[in-house]
């Protein structure tokens, strides 16, 4: 796993044996992008008992044919041809699109890269459903505020929950995968929904005569209580998932857990303290 570590962008799917139990393992390099063979093969490497060791004392890195692979596709023959580039993944980059922009085909014929697309298709399709629901949730609020400016704070609450998502999954070195999308999601209802609840208390107690700070303090202090359950229940649903996932790198529930977590805490904090100011500063009039 070390030399394809460093020969690679990412080693991910693998699996290593600790005791009697088989972990998932993710390794990700940050120097892939410029590593040279000369480099590797001097690359000092460090074990747990013994002595560190360099890769040309045991092993030797030298080219190999490998079997052409032909495939059919659409009624027509593929013939693919794959190679490894000894050098930085750049360079291998800028030269394949050289060397298929000078390669010329007989006629008839014709030669491309090969794209990985795994999951791109699934993301975009992800990310296009948290933006028409997010659109939704503004459209009935501007229709049932009848204001713009309203719905803008309660949507508010949205970016300050991803504050705490972002935050958690740096500290926590997690990797923000599709099931975090879809936490994401789930949370952006719940935490505008308890948006919605002080919002249209504090616009009540407004519009019954009192002040902006009146409105806002005892509408805060009212609904101190159903928020925080919310907060709270939801926060205790997430738990034992986060708690008793094993798998913690590649595990579906794990990143959602983590993200419904962090989001709530987040917004929870927001809703409480800034959400009720700028509905001061907003309604002075």
């Amino acid at each position: 796993p070390l030399i394809g570590l460093y020969t690679s962008e990412t080693l991910s799917g693998d699996r290593i044996k600790l005791g009697n139990k088989e972990k998932f393992l993710a390794i990700k390099s940050a120097n892939f992008y410029d590593l040279q063979l000369d480099a590797l093969n001097k690359m000092w490497f460090q074990t747990a008992k013994k002595p560190p060791f360099r890769l040309n004392q045991f092993a030797v890195i030298r080219k190999q044919r490998i079997l052409p692979e032909i495939r059919r596709e659409n009624q027509e023959y593929l013939r693919v041809v794959s190679f490894d580039f000894l050098g930085p993944y750049r360079f291998g980059a800028k030269y394949l699109d050289k060397t298929l922009k000078n390669f010329k085909t007989p006629v008839g014929y014709s030669v491309k890269p090969m794209h990985w697309t795994w999951g791109e298709n699934e993301e975009s399709n992800l990310v296009l459903i948290i933006l028409l629901g997010l659109l939704f949730i503004y459209m009935v609020s501007a229709s049932l505020y009848e204001s713009f400016l309203d719905p803008f704070l309660i949507f508010l609450t949205i970016p300050a929950g991803l504050v705490g998502i972002f935050f958690i999954f740096y500290l926590t070195d997690t990797i923000f995968n599709r099931s975090a999308y879809i936490g994401l999601l789930f949370i952006s209802g719940i935490v505008v929904n308890n948006s919605i609840i002080l919002v249209s208390k504090l616009k009540y107690l407004k519009q019954d005569g009192h002040s902006a700070i009146d409105a806002v303090i005892k509408g805060s202090v009212r609904h101190l209580k159903p928020i925080f359950l919310t907060t709270f229940t939801t926060v205790l649903g997430f738990l034992p998932m986060l708690i008793l996932s094993e798998n913690k790198a590649n595990d579906l529930w794990y990143t959602l857990a983590l993200t419904g977590l962090s989001g709530m805490l987040s917004s929870f904090i927001f809703i409480l303290f800034v959400l009720p100011v700028l509905f001061a500063l907003t309604h002075k009039n």
